[in-house]
């Protein structure tokens, strides 16, 4: 038997080997993306419907809190740090809460300039970490998967409380 060996073969494979890696590399990055920005949807959303809370309230009450970690905790993420004026002063475990104030922001009515609208602004900044990076396919081009993404969220809004 004899074997039908032409020019091109070798290269055709070589070729074709490059092609498969890049298009694997491609497809499984934008699948690795996909799922940083999830995590970063989910933070997002999850910062403006308590935001939402303190706008009406005035502040981030205790429960609010506790809520919003466990709300975090169930998309498998890690709150690490919150900024935010309080009802009163009370801690969430493992979260680094020293930039927050306590008391509420009460809306004034009766505003002599537009600068003092800025005093009626309740504010809620909260640092978040995944737990572990979690996404396997980054893994095929050697990096190390057991790192921490860190999503930083913030926002403003005035208060409705009187």
């Amino acid at each position: 038997m004899r074997k039908i060996h032409t020019q091109t073969g070798a290269a055709m494979s070589v070729e074709l080997l490059i092609v498969m890696a890049i298009i694997c590399f491609l497809i499984f990055g934008g699948q690795d993306y996909w799922l940083a920005q999830i995590k970063i949807q989910q933070t997002e959303h999850i910062k403006n419907y308590y935001l939402d809370r303190m706008r009406l309230e005035g502040c981030l009450t205790e429960d609010d809190a506790q809520n919003m970690v466990d709300a975090l905790n169930n998309n498998k993420l890690v709150l690490t740090k919150l900024e935010a004026p309080l009802e009163n002063s009370f801690s969430v475990s493992e979260v680094d809460m020293s930039g927050c104030l306590v008391g509420r922001v009460v809306r004034n009515a009766n505003i002599p300039e537009i600068e003092d609208i800025a005093q009626s602004e309740v504010y809620l900044r909260m640092e978040v970490e995944t737990e572990g990076y979690g996404f396997p396919f980054i893994a095929l081009i050697g990096y190390d998967n057991s790192e921490k993404l860190t999503i930083q969220s913030s926002g403003r809004a005035l208060s409705e409380k009187v």
